[in-house]
């Protein structure tokens, strides 16, 4: 095998950048798959928030009306808490119902709050937490029929 003369050295080089070129379009990649399983990720706990807020505050519509004026409960996968206790609170009976780690993964809590607006409308605000950290908070109305 002859080398031709004035190219000592060039397949070395010509490698080194190939190995380069290739090393900055592999960074890249990787960057794009890490910001898509974030993205993935972000969305997945947003349809759960969504889902467990739109759950409790059907759940609540579904109650009948409570004859107590402005109250609250929290609940978690181990227990329902009542601040202001509704006229309708049964936890023995599954009412209300937890937070299911088996649907929703772990760390979720639900504050659920009725304040009367007037006579016979309530505002019910749900609001879900993860981790301590407020997630989303949905509003609807209860009309006494």
């Amino acid at each position: 095998m002859r080398l031709v003369t004035g190219q000592k050295g060039q397949t070395l080089i010509e490698v080194l950048i190939a190995v380069a070129l290739l090393g900055m379009l592999a960074t890249a990649f990787l960057g794009g798959l890490f910001a898509a399983l974030k993205a993935d990720i972000i969305a997945d706990e947003r349809a759960v928030c969504q889902s467990l807020s739109q759950s409790h505050l059907e759940f609540v519509k579904s109650q009948v009306w409570s004859s107590t004026a402005g109250w609250d409960y929290t609940v978690t996968p181990d227990a329902a808490t009542p601040g202001t206790q509704p006229s309708w609170w049964d936890p023995a009976n599954g009412v209300p119902p937890l937070v299911s780690e088996a649907e929703c993964g772990t760390g979720y809590s639900v504050l659920v709050k009725a304040e009367d607006i007037e006579g016979d409308l309530r505002e019910i605000t749900v609001k879900v937490y993860r981790i301590g950290e407020l997630k989303l908070t949905l509003e609807g109305y209860k009309a006494k029929i």
